[in-house]
């Protein structure tokens, strides 16, 4: 390809008649490689964008920072995993709350009727350690060859603050695979 771009770009140097001549001995051998891989999956269509509503929850449940409540499972569906598909990387990332750096960001201003001192925690399904806003907590997950995989996370409210007022919630977690 580059040296087609390169034959048109220097087209003034063509004969007066626009046939390009050429010594005998040019030539070009291109060696194209790349790799056909079984070790891949389908991000199902339902997984892709998801809206999640977790429970109604009272302020008084998550007041104080780092204290969790309402907690739901989140599930991402992988299908048609290849042969060769043992396990992939997840890594969550998004808006940290200003008040605590582990918590998803409510997106909701509180001018528009958003809960304050309250964000996200997002976990693996086993909810010891937290996916971290700032992309760099991953969590690598077996997989089923030649199977279609789920994947289960949980997401919680968080206190992110010693006072919570009640209000309307929203965030975004971003995955990366």
């Amino acid at each position: 390809m580059l040296a087609l771009i390169t034959l048109i770009t220097l087209g003034g140097a063509q004969a007066a008649d626009d046939t390009l001549t050429t010594s005998e001995n040019d030539s070009s051998r291109l060696t194209i490689t790349g790799l056909v891989q079984a070790n891949t999956c389908t991000l199902s269509s339902g997984s892709k964008e998801q809206i999640i509503t977790l429970s109604n929850i009272t302020d008084s449940e998550i007041k104080g920072k780092g204290i969790a409540g309402g907690e739901k499972d989140v599930k991402i569906f992988l299908s048609d995993c290849g042969a060769d598909a043992t396990a992939v990387v997840v890594r969550p990332w998004g808006e940290a709350d200003k008040n605590d750096s582990s918590a998803f960001k409510n997106t909701v201003m509180e001018s528009e009727g958003g809960a304050t001192g309250v964000g996200l925690y997002f976990y693996p399904k086993d909810g010891t350690s937290k996916f971290s806003p700032d992309g760099t907590v991953s969590q690598t997950s077996k997989l089923k060859s030649l199977a279609d995989n789920i994947l289960i996370y949980r997401a919680a409210y968080a206190g992110t603050g010693d006072n919570v007022v009640a209000g309307k919630f929203s965030t975004i977690v971003n995955m990366n695979f």
